[in-house]
């Protein structure tokens, strides 16, 4: 099966900017449209003990990888979860999914965490070795919008009430300490070959793309170092 990279920028704002954003989506003579209803997102991310994953992302290395734990909705909820390994190659990022079985993480503490997700699925044999030899790092939540263009071409996200949560010592990883972001993350994704189109669309849009990684932005608050 190929892998498909795609094109993602990202745009950050504050409240007093998502209104033009707004504006310029609801003004569109291209048409983007809602594609689904909003919905929460929970993930933890995961790193080598020396941060390694971190430290390439913020060098900007062209060949680099991080890993995260996602699932929807209410944060204890019993949901079906999926390990993600994001995969990015200078300008084109993908991803790639394994699904896992519902659980929740109630009561989960940080060193049986990867054992639980080994155990929910049927294909991460492949990533074990990976997942033990990271620990998990930050968690986070956000609620997401989403967009899209009438042929399904490009999407359009936009994340808000961001907060991060430190997942340090041996303590439960729905649990930590809480850090609110004030920013909204806005994220265009689409092929290479529709690069025309989008330029295009964003004709009028009141943002400049920039570089930005949820991860890096919660592990910089959770310890307490500047990134953005």
């Amino acid at each position: 099966m190929n892998t498909v990279f795609r094109h993602e920028t990202k745009f950050v704002c504050r409240l007093d900017e998502i209104d033009h954003v707004y504006s310029w989506l609801h003004g569109n003579h291209r048409g983007i449209n809602e594609e689904y209803p909003d919905r929460y997102i929970n993930n933890i991310y995961f790193d080598w003990f020396d941060l390694q994953d971190a430290s390439d992302n913020l060098i900007g290395l062209g060949r680099r990888e991080k890993m995260r734990l996602r699932w929807y909705g209410d944060v204890e909820a019993e949901s079906p979860m999926r390990l993600e390994r994001k995969i990015k190659r200078d300008r084109l990022g993908t991803k790639r999914i394994i699904d896992l079985n519902s659980f929740s993480l109630r009561a989960t503490s940080r060193s049986d965490l990867t054992e639980r997700i080994v155990a929910h699925g049927s294909e991460t044999q492949p990533l074990a070795l990976d997942l033990r030899l990271r620990n998990p790092v930050v968690r986070n939540r956000y609620l997401r919008q989403y967009y899209v263009t009438a042929a399904g071409r490009v999407r359009l996200t936009i994340d808000s009430q961001q907060t991060f949560y430190s997942v340090d010592h041996d303590d439960e990883v729905l649990r930590g300490n809480t850090i609110t972001y004030p920013l909204y993350v806005v994220e265009l994704k689409y092929d290479e070959a529709d690069l025309g189109l989008v330029r295009s669309i964003m004709n009028g849009f009141p943002l400049r793309p920039v570089r930005h990684s949820k991860y890096l932005a919660g592990l910089a608050r959770v310890i307490e170092q500047p990134y953005f």
